[in-house]
């Protein structure tokens, strides 16, 4: 993704509207797909932290 990429290839990216926006929106997908594998994960395995607190 962006943070990978070698400098040269992000001036080449900044020279080139359309592959800049394309390379965002790749970013973008990316980022998407792993919240919703983060949210599923989640719903199976609830965290340890619960937002709930229990007083005896």
């Amino acid at each position: 993704m962006l943070l990978e990429m070698d400098n040269s290839e992000l001036l080449l990216l900044l020279e080139s509207p359309e592959s800049l926006a394309a390379k965002v929106d790749e970013a973008v997908q990316v980022l998407k797909v792993s919240k919703t594998k983060v949210s599923s994960q989640d719903d199976l395995h609830p965290s340890c932290f619960s937002t709930e607190v229990a007083v005896n």
